[in-house]
């Protein structure tokens, strides 16, 4: 393992604790300088930790916040302020996005570490900025996404015109079934209703029929009784000729 760099507070401590153990050295049994050893380096180490943690952090500006956009000219000056470095990387055309279409050439995007952080000064901040290919391979992304969303409209809309027109449809059939067998019943009532008028002329004649007969028979019988009466009242006629 690498050694920890020292401070300068932890390098005078440690200088004054060797030149105590020097002094006494010579006076000391040898099997105590272990023991003095053991609770002087956890102090020493704790010491260090102590003193690294009380360094002074800067903390990385932010460079790319949304409505204030930067250049990597401006990142530049502002990270140099804070006595940071900077590491300028252009964007990879592979990760161009519709979003950077509206950027502007060398427009800052994103930072490493990322704005917040707390790092120690003179660290270097990777930071990635747009290029007018980026630009432009944004805008045909874009455009070609805008086409694809018109033409996934487009079939939604004609989906459902063809719902539309295939629900009308559905209730025209329905409508027309529902004429067709109101038209059936109609007829079929029409039928039935002509039948029974039918059946009633048929009683009617048979009616009328019956009474011919019957009259006919009555007048029959009535001439048959009259020509019956007058043979009987000629027959009487005779007999009393004959008697006198």
């Amino acid at each position: 393992m690498s050694k920890k760099k020292k401070s300068k507070g932890l390098s005078t401590v440690e200088t004054g604790l060797n030149v105590a153990m020097k002094a006494v050295g010579p006076y000391v049994n040898p099997f105590v300088n272990p023991l003095i050893e053991s609770i002087v380096n956890p102090l020493a180490d704790k010491l260090t930790e102590t003193l690294e943690e009380r360094k002074i952090l800067v903390t990385v500006p932010e460079l790319c916040a949304n409505g204030f956009p930067l250049s990597t000219e401006q990142a530049t000056k502002i990270l140099t302020d804070c006595g940071l470095k900077i590491m300028l990387i252009e964007l990879p055309l592979k990760e161009a996005e519709p979003k950077y279409k509206d950027c502007f050439v060398n427009q800052v995007i994103e930072t490493q570490p990322k704005a917040k952080e707390k790092i120690e000064p003179g660290s270097t901040i990777l930071v990635k900025y747009i290029t007018q290919e980026i630009i432009d391979e944004s805008k045909r992304l874009y455009t070609e996404n805008e086409h694809k969303k018109i033409l996934e409209s487009q079939k939604l809309y004609e989906l459902k015109v063809k719902k539309v027109q295939e629900k009308a449809n559905l209730k025209a059939k329905k409508a027309e079934l529902k004429a067709q067998k109101v038209q059936e019943r109609l007829e079929q009532k029409e039928i039935k209703t002509q039948k029974r008028l039918e059946q009633g002329e048929k009683i009617k004649q048979t009616s009328t029929d019956i009474l011919d007969t019957a009259k006919k028979k009555t007048n029959n019988i009535v001439s048959h009784l009259h020509k019956k009466n007058d043979i009987e009242v000629k027959m009487d006629e005779t007999e009393e000729n004959s008697s006198t």
